[in-house]
């Protein structure tokens, strides 16, 4: 099987280059539809790379048509099984935000969970992927390790509280 190579809107997606969506949505409404070979939407592109302006834009524009695009996007499931709630609740492209501690940049990932949370239908949120996990537990997994480092003390305690 050839790979496919992706469409200039997902590649603009996943690294937030809001000029090129904002051309291409629109010259080319329907492309806010448009899969990868992995089945992931603009949605699950923008959230998983964590591109914040991209996600907005196309939530508030794909309002415009009584949110039937929305809708569409939102409850889209790629071929992994993930959600964009799965895809919020994953790490690997966080690059530390804009927070210095590791309990204020778990806060912020939190809050962006929240945030897309809020627009999944309530049975998205128990829904499993294909490898069994909810995104509230793909969450825990992927951020056990910033949870143990916001739980650490930020200095060590002076030497007369030993």
């Amino acid at each position: 099987m050839v790979p496919q190579l992706e469409t200039p809107l997902i590649i603009a997606a996943s690294t937030g280059i809001l000029e090129i969506v904002k051309k291409i949505h629109k010259e080319y409404p329907q492309a806010l539809e448009h899969v990868n070979e992995n089945g992931q939407n603009i949605l699950h592109v923008a959230i998983l790379h964590r591109q914040y302006d991209v996600f907005e834009h196309v939530k508030n524009e794909s309002e415009k048509d009584r949110g039937v695009v929305k809708r569409r996007l939102v409850l889209g499931i790629d071929n992994d099984g993930d959600t964009i709630l799965h895809k919020a609740a994953r790490s690997e492209y966080y690059s530390g935000g804009t927070k210095s501690t590791a309990a204020l940049k778990l806060q912020e990932e939190l809050k962006w969970f929240q945030k897309v949370e809020k627009m999944v239908p309530a049975h998205y949120t128990i829904h499993r992927n294909k490898k069994n996990k909810t995104a509230k537990e793909l969450f825990k997994d992927q951020h056990k390790d910033q949870l143990k480092d916001a739980q650490e003390p930020v200095s060590p305690a002076p030497p007369w509280q030993s």
